[in-house]
């Protein structure tokens, strides 16, 4: 009786072991196609802003590079057969995006800073949303920028005052992810970050990808009063006010309108933005009309949209 049950027990084995092998490449292959999905509604975007005149030739070209790249990554999962070769965002693989980021800073190689930069931003989105936050956690663990160990922000600070315009918009990118949990914003909101990131948000064009990820990094580090204390001595309030004036006359991406009001929001309802608009009428009238100008605009184009043949 034994001998006739072993056998099926051999087998059953064997069934689970591929069971567990067929799951894994299941997840493999679902993660990879989140991302090539991800990557088209990226490029579909990226061609409406052509179309609106309203893309720079330096995005053009970081944006193909990037999607080069994050193709060929998610092509590679799809054809490797042993799925534990598959890259997955482990401690290791963070770990040794580190290294591939402190070696190119000391190489002074832009493009390599930009390709491991992207890489961290692109795996971080890859996964599934529930999980993202114990990832970006895992990122700042890791200290992924050196902040912790040097006690100082020096690398953020060198990688958001460079003049390459690919590399300054990777690093935008990797903060708004970071930024996205308590802990991702612990970790980067110190005062001289927020006032770089602040700086290199006021000159970017209107609509450019690098002031979308700039303006959703401060929007999530303004959830701080010491990082709103800071935007409202840059004279954030002004600026945003300006944005939504200029909103008024020409179209101005939705990105930036959303996360610039939430920005907005957030910096109103401190006590550093109470005073400042107490000892400054003139900046209060001007944001009191502007909101009511941009609420009134967009309360008349639901209405066009719900009766178009009544609101023309």
């Amino acid at each position: 009786m034994w001998e006739n049950e072993q056998p099926k027990v051999t087998r059953e084995k064997k069934l689970e072991k591929d069971l567990e092998v067929t799951s894994k490449k299941l997840n493999s292959t679902l993660q990879s196609a989140r991302q090539i999905f991800s990557i088209a509604v990226s490029c579909i975007q990226r061609l409406s802003d052509i179309k609106d005149n309203n893309y720079l030739d330096a995005d053009i070209a970081t944006s193909i590079g990037s999607f080069k790249t994050q193709l060929g990554k998610y092509h590679k999962i799809l054809l490797t057969e042993d799925v534990e070769r598959c890259e997955m965002f482990t401690e290791a693989v963070i770990l040794e995006h580190k290294k591939k980021l402190l070696s190119a800073k000391e190489e002074n190689d832009v493009e390599g800073l930009i390709e491991v930069l992207m890489s961290l931003r692109v795996n971080a989105l890859q996964i599934l949303p529930e999980l993202r936050r114990s990832l970006v956690n895992e990122l700042v663990r890791n200290d992924i920028f050196l902040i912790t160990a040097n006690k100082s922000n020096a690398l953020v600070l060198d990688l958001l005052g460079t003049v390459s315009h690919g590399l300054k918009h990777a690093t935008c990118a990797l903060l708004s992810v970071l930024s996205s949990t308590q802990k991702g914003v612990d970790y980067l909101a110190d005062q001289t970050t927020i006032q770089k990131l602040a700086e290199v948000l006021k000159e970017q064009e209107d609509g450019s990808v690098t002031q979308r990820f700039s303006i959703a990094a401060l929007q999530k580090m303004s959830i701080k009063e010491k990082a709103v204390e800071v935007l409202v001595k840059g004279r954030m309030i002004e600026w945003i006010v300006k944005l939504l004036e200029r909103s008024l006359a020409k179209d101005v991406h939705v990105f930036v309108l959303d996360f610039g009001s939430a920005l907005l929001a957030n910096v109103l309802r401190s006590r550093a933005a109470a005073e400042e608009l107490e000892n400054d009428p003139e900046l209060t009238k001007s944001v009191s009309f502007t909101v009511y100008c941009r609420l009134f605009k967009d309360f008349l184009c639901c209405l066009n949209q719900a009766c178009p043949h009544q609101f023309c």
